[in-house]
């Protein structure tokens, strides 16, 4: 796993932890002593005013005898204080509800980021080799049951070598970007693009059969060297070497082997001078 991805992954980790642990915070050492503090003031307000009250009178009788009015002003003052203590509960419990959904709600997004961070290729965005894992299976079964056809294409850049040695990891990094752009424009979403590792790369196809699937590879090599910024490199610049199997033509046991039929494939167009497409069906 490169720098970068543990960095965002700890990163990721970290959110809901810290989300919950400042809002706990925020609960216990600023919202909650306000309420009390509230709580207690309007306490001591009513204590403080019977006192002053049992001073001017000898007895409760006293203020009973005195008149209706005192004893309202009382009964008012009592009721405004038990009123402002329900009010108090009512909020404090508004806003543990709020910030229980708050944390919650970080904690799903920080998992679902997290999730398409393992599953997908941080430089061209693609999936990689575990999204590939995880969803090839799924679309074979799929074809399996239905009867039909699905090609691969195994694509290898050429000369990327070279590129890095000569002009840097920088370059050759555009120029792996600049490809996972060409297979996301040409491919649609229900074909697979991957990137495997390094300069290589997977394109699954359900429902295309290898003349059609040796075309798109071909108008994908087509693209790549018509790129400005493959154009403006020092030849030999690179191009790409494409393979491609299909389920009906390769006679593949399963989805795996047509994956080493497609390999094999690619092999056959590097061994021919590279920079073209092998879509012949091999042998065995």
């Amino acid at each position: 796993m490169k720098w970068g991805l543990r960095w965002h992954v700890a990163a990721l980790l970290a959110v809901p932890v810290s989300a919950a642990v400042g809002i706990a915070l925020a609960v216990r050492l600023v919202i909650e002593p306000l309420v009390r503090a509230r709580r207690e003031m309007a306490r001591a307000a009513e204590v403080m005013h019977l006192l002053a009250d049992a001073g001017r009178r000898d007895s409760v009788g006293d203020l009973l005898r005195s008149g209706p009015q005192d004893v309202r002003h009382l009964s008012k003052a009592v009721h405004a204080v038990a009123a402002a203590t329900r009010r108090d509960q009512l909020e404090a419990s508004r806003l543990r509800r709020e910030m229980e959904h708050l944390v919650a709600s970080e904690t799903r997004r920080a998992t679902a980021e997290l999730s398409r961070l393992t599953i997908t290729d941080e430089l061209t965005g693609l999936g990689n080799r575990r999204h590939l894992e995880a969803v090839l299976p799924r679309l074979y079964e799929e074809l399996a049951r239905s009867g039909g056809e699905m090609s691969m294409l195994a694509i290898d850049l050429d000369h990327f070598k070279r590129v890095n040695d000569t002009l840097g990891h920088d370059a050759g990094d555009r120029l792996l970007v600049v490809l996972g752009q060409l297979l996301k424009g040409q491919f649609r979403q229900s074909q697979l693009a991957v990137r495997t590792g390094g300069d290589e790369f997977l394109v699954a196809l359900p429902g295309s059969d290898r003349s059609e699937a040796t075309g798109m590879a071909e108008r994908l090599s087509r693209l790549f060297s018509q790129h400005p910024d493959v154009r403006m490199l020092n030849p030999p610049r690179p191009t790409l070497s494409v393979g491609v199997a299909s389920l009906r033509s390769d006679r593949a046991g399963d989805v795996w082997d047509l994956v080493k039929r497609a390999d094999r494939a690619l092999y056959e167009a590097k061994r021919a001078g590279r920079g073209r497409v092998s879509g012949e069906p091999l042998a065995a």
